[in-house]
């Protein structure tokens, strides 16, 4: 089946919806402390040899030569995706990011189609002077059953998210009145697809650390060929004060469970 870009109100009408959502519930002086910008990611298998450096999933990451491919006790991990910072500039979202460069995401995977543990995950930052090369596979990877997911184009849309009301933020915002109010659209709607940076959408349970920053929220996926048993995806977390300061080096990790 050819892929369909879904069709998604535009940036300001998801926006409008959601401060609607707010006003109903009479929390519509919350709405600055509680939406926030996102990128939502639509992505699209592809059998075509994507420019080096540009923004994609899967396949094989472009790194500087001596760039370790990260690993886990000796696994390497999967290649996710990577993002041509400059082009996302044009997103309110990305303003919490470097404004160039190459951003990495990799992920401690096993062979789809089990109960996956995805308890580890790196990103790696790469300034725009660097040269970049299309890596090879690395020494450690000899399991047949370890292919690399589907190179995919990213399609990128713009929007808006309410944290679920299970977050952190939710907790510190509202109080216990507002709190019995509060419902924010859920990923079982169909609302929220893989995104950039925005909140985690996940009803279930919740990431109960203070001052941390959904980077990447990854969902199961068929194009990409990725698959986060139960609890269907995972997410990578940064620490606001170190994403001010473009430290991708210590990360939290949730979900793939």
């Amino acid at each position: 089946m050819a892929f369909r870009k879904p069709k998604r109100p535009s940036e300001q009408v998801q926006k409008q919806q959601l401060v609607e959502r707010l006003i109903a519930a009479k929390l519509q002086r919350h709405a600055d402390a509680l939406l926030a910008p996102t990128v939502w990611l639509d992505l699209e298998a592809t059998d075509d040899e994507l420019d080096l450096g540009a923004t994609r999933f899967g396949g094989l990451p472009d790194l500087p030569a001596p760039t370790k491919w990260p690993t886990v006790e000796k696994n390497p991990l999967f290649f996710v995706g990577q993002f041509d910072l400059a082009s996302l500039s044009v997103f309110e979202a990305a303003k919490a990011l470097p404004s160039k460069g190459l951003l990495s995401f990799f992920l401690l995977d096993v062979p789809r189609g089990e109960q996956l543990h995805c308890g580890e995950g790196v990103v790696l930052y790469t300034p725009p002077t660097a040269k970049l090369v299309r890596r090879e596979l690395p020494e450690g990877w000899d399991d047949d059953d370890r292919e690399p997911y589907a190179t995919c184009r990213v399609h990128l849309t713009p929007g808006w998210m309410l944290p679920n009301a299970m977050e952190p933020l939710v907790a510190s915002t509202l109080s216990a009145e507002e709190r019995r109010r509060y419902s924010a659209p859920s990923m079982a709607s169909g609302f929220y697809p893989t995104h950039l940076l925005g909140h985690r959408d996940h009803n279930g349970y919740s990431v109960q650390e203070e001052g941390l920053r959904l980077l990447l929220q990854l969902n199961s996926d068929d194009e990409l060929g990725a698959e986060f048993g139960d609890v269907e995806d995972v997410d990578w977390f940064i620490d606001e004060a170190a994403l001010a300061k473009g430290d991708f080096s210590k990360l939290v990790m949730a979900g793939g469970a």
